[in-house]
Order: C-alpha cells, then structure tokens, then sequence
C-alpha cells in the first residue's frame, strides 16, 4: 500500500469534503478551482497523452473514437468502439476517444479514483479519461449518474443548463440533445473540477489540441434491472418456485365478483414485505453493488496466504459490508465480532496490515485465503 501518494494524485486539503457532501452533492452543480495541483512542479497530469493513447488502441481495453464535422450546417457525427486500430493525427481538429476503467490499467489512475473516498464506495464506478483534440467533444447530453470532470491537461469549456427539455437529435449514433441552451460557462485549467449531479445538461468542447479531461464516475441502478437480479438470487438451485402463494382475503359475497379491491392491494404488498424482508433485501443490495459490471484481469493467485505480508484489495475488486455481512464481488459472507470489524476495515482501507491479518479467526482466513484464489485480493 502507498502512503505516500504524490502531490499530483492528491485532492487539494482546502476542498472541505464534509461541507460539499452536505450542501452540494446531488443538490447543484460546482465548480472547484485548483482541485488538484497538475502543475509541473509536481509532475503535471499524472495521466498523460501517450497512457491514454496507448489504451485507446489496446484490444483488451474499451474505448470510444468520436469524431464530427459540418457538412451543409448540420454537424455530423461519427462514433467507433474498441477494438480501434488507430487514432486521428494529433493536429486534425474536432476528434475526441474516450477510455473506460483507467484505474485497471494505471496504479496512477487507482490511486487518483481513491481520492474520492469522501464518496460511497457503493456507488462510485470508475474513471473514464478522455483526450481531445481543438473543438472535439460529445456533444451535449445528459447523463445519470453524478460525476466529477476534473480537467489533467489543456482547457476544455464546459456548459451546462438545468433544462427541462430532454429531446435527442433523431438518428445520431449519440445521444445529442436536440434543443440544448446553455445557462451557465467556464473553462476549465488543469487541476480545476467540475461537479455535477445526475440529468444536469452538459457539453464539453476542448479548446487545445492536448486536452485530457478525468471523469470520475458513479453507478445507480435501475430499479427494473435490481428487481430481476433479486428474484433470480432468489430461485433455488434446482429452478423451482419456492416462493409463499398469494392468498387474498376473504370478502362478503357481493354482486362486483371481477372487482380487485384496495384490501387485496394491501394483502400483495403485505405479502411482498413479508418475502422480501429487510435480511432478503441487505443481503441482495450488497450483492448487487460489488458485482462487477466490466470484465476485468485478475491478479495471479497465491497458492496460500502469508500472515506476514500486508493483504490489499487490486483496483477492480468491489468490497462493501452491511450489519450482517461482508461483501465481495457480488457474493455475502455473514461475519460478527471481531472477524467482522477486521474485514469491514478491508473494505473502508482497502488493506489489512499483518497484525490486522494474525487476529482472524481461522474460519475466516479460510474464505480470505479463498478470496486470494480468486484474485480477488492480493499479497505481494
């Protein structure tokens, strides 16, 4: 574990993260001048130009070319995926690629998404990095989850509204606002961020030719899709239904035989909360946040664990802990007592010192040393 970060990768200490959680964050948009020192003092981005290039072209890595130009006053736009081959030269305007999950490839990146532990892990996903070219962009949009736009190198403009007015440009391979008025500007330096809640209009339009922008963001998801995942957790391994029948109250025979009432709507819903009681639920929740929703590499696993080396958690492990359980990777392990307040520090930190590790129980340095199996923590 590094406990020295460089000055370049570490969010400036005047930035009151207690005040901007309570008062800002997921209430308004909010700009923070000199949110880190990119300066070449202190090494200047700490993710440059060539990383991102060489990520963009990578197979393994998922990436995004966008490039646009008028043709007859109408902007055209052009979107490829990963795998890309090449990129445009440097010097062609109106060009932008996009990198997904930097922090899987860069020990740098890792670091720099830590920064944001003043956030919930539940919820933050990763950090995408985009690098463009003079007039290159995505063109405004909305997204929604909440981000930071934190610029590393060049100047990009930023321009946002809080419109109500959503409609897409029909038939673009992007989801370009059609009607998008700008109510507020700035331009961003290196070191300067941005923050934005979820479905604020945006567009960012890079004013240099070496513009690299860090966007750190988050995961919220949709209701329909966490349902479907719970009933399949649900299901037995033999794919019956076990689940309790629905059984309406008995009613005063009437003449309205077809009519559901509001009791038999109360009866459903008392039904549901019996099922999907709060132990059901903790247990799904946790779950489903640290199910990983991008492939990632592994660490190469060690054949056992060694009491004398400190225990860290690589960048693409997703660790959470409830009441009852600690969670990893999409799976619950019920822990208590002493086991329980080690490996929820694990989650929080991110590594057990040595100390840490002697002090658990052997039943669970048995699912740790599963855990290394799995590469899903690592010694080294």
């Amino acid at each position: 574990m590094n406990f020295h970060l460089p000055n370049n990768v570490t969010l400036n200490p005047d930035f009151d993260t207690a005040v901007f959680m309570q008062d800002i964050w997921r209430k308004k948009p909010f700009l923070i001048r000199n949110a880190f020192d990119f300066s070449k003092e202190v090494g200047g981005a700490p993710i440059t130009t060539a990383e991102i290039h060489a990520l963009a072209i990578n197979p393994e890595q998922t990436a995004r070319l966008i490039t646009h130009k008028t043709v007859n006053n109408t902007v055209k736009w052009s979107l490829k995926h990963s795998p890309l081959s090449d990129l445009p030269k440097q010097n062609t305007p109106n060009w932008t690629v996009l990198v997904q999950n930097v922090e899987l490839s860069s020990n740098t990146a890792h670091h720099l998404l830590r920064q944001f532990s003043f956030t919930r892990f539940a919820e933050l996903d990763d950090l995408m990095v985009s690098y463009a070219t003079t007039g290159g962009g995505v063109g405004a949009h909305i997204d929604s989850y909440d981000v930071f736009l934190l610029q590393g190198q060049g100047q990009r403009r930023w321009r946002i509204s809080q419109q109500i007015d959503l409609s897409l440009v029909p038939k673009l391979p992007l989801k370009i606002l059609k009607n998008f008025v700008a109510q507020e500007e700035w331009v961003l330096n290196p070191g300067d961020m941005l923050y934005l809640p979820p479905n604020i209009a945006h567009e960012g339009i890079a004013l240099s030719d070496d513009c690299l922008t860090y966007s750190i963001g988050y995961r919220a998801p949709r209701l329909h899709d966490a349902l479907d995942d719970l009933l399949g957790m649900l299901n037995n391994e033999e794919g019956d239904d076990d689940s309790p029948q629905l059984i309406l109250d008995a009613v005063t025979p009437n003449t309205q035989s077809a009519q559901l009432t509001d009791s038999d709507v109360q009866c459903y819903r008392h039904a549901i909360n019996n099922w999907l009681n709060d132990f059901v639920l903790e247990e799904h929740l946790g779950c489903l946040l640290t199910r990983s929703n991008r492939d990632h590499a592994v660490a190469k696993p060690r054949a056992n664990i060694n009491l004398k080396i400190n225990l860290n958690l690589p960048a693409g492990t997703r660790m959470l802990y409830s009441p009852k359980f600690i969670f990893i990777e999409g799976f619950a392990f019920a822990a208590a007592g002493l086991d329980w307040n080690i490996l929820s520090n694990l989650a929080n930190k991110r590594y057990l010192t040595t100390d840490e590790l002697t002090q658990l129980s052997k039943d669970a340095l048995d699912i740790v040393q599963d855990w290394l199996q799995e590469g899903w923590c690592i010694q080294k």
